[in-house]
């Protein structure tokens, strides 16, 4: 089975892509979920989305907690084009601060 990381990165591509909700949930039960499965781990989607301000506030000051990280659009192509970024930050190669100063670096950059 699809874990929750995962999920919530297909309802986040598909709200970038423009998809319906009702799209959104044809895709997450081909995984084999319950409507109510569904509807949980979308609505959780939707608020990470809503508290985004609070995710930024969190990281400066220095309370941050990786799992409340929402990622703008700019970062997610970032993290597209550099996998080995969020993995080695994950794995704890790299400190939150340079994943982060890296992540707004290349997010920034224009091509």
């Amino acid at each position: 089975m699809t874990d929750f990381n995962e999920l919530v990165s297909i309802i986040l591509k598909m709200l970038v892509d423009g998809s319906e909700t009702h799209e959104i949930f044809e895709k997450l039960s081909n995984f084999g979920l319950s409507d109510e499965e569904i509807d949980k781990i979308y609505n959780a989607t939707v608020e990470m989305i809503a508290s985004g301000s609070d995710s930024t506030e969190i990281i400066f000051n220095e309370n941050y907690n990786r799992r409340r990280r929402i990622f703008i659009e700019d970062e997610v192509e970032t993290l597209k084009s550099v996998p080995g970024l969020l993995q080695s930050y994950l794995w704890g190669d790299i400190e939150e601060a340079d994943f982060e100063r890296t992540l707004s670096d290349l997010s920034s950059f224009d091509e």
